[in-house]
């Protein structure tokens, strides 16, 4: 079984964040306006996609709304669309209080 992903502290988990988003960018067709979104609480971390040319999409699963945003034209103005949102889970029991494990995608 593989070893989890871990980040030591948020200043490497905004890190991580940052160089996924970049991934996302460079994967558009066209440059368009995307970000992260990031949320902090006690235990937990996620960032998701968003920004001015992302759309809420409800999952067929689940049925929460997530941010989408137009990767690349198929053709003739059809349009493939991704959207992504990371989970992690914080270590506030042990002695790695700051470290943040890879919880899911």
């Amino acid at each position: 079984m593989p070893l989890p992903l871990v980040c030591p502290n948020r200043s490497s988990l905004n890190s991580h964040f940052g160089k996924v988003l970049n991934i996302f960018v460079d994967a558009l067709e066209d440059k368009r306006k995307l970000a992260f979104s990031k949320e902090w609480k006690s235990g937990f971390a996620a960032a998701e996609l968003t920004g001015g040319d992302c759309e809420n999409a409800t999952r067929n699963l689940g049925k929460r709304a997530v941010r989408a945003a137009p990767l690349r034209e198929i053709r003739n103005g059809l349009w493939a669309w991704i959207g992504y949102r990371e989970e992690w889970t914080r270590d506030d029991t042990g002695k790695n209080r700051d470290e943040f494990t890879f919880h899911s995608a």
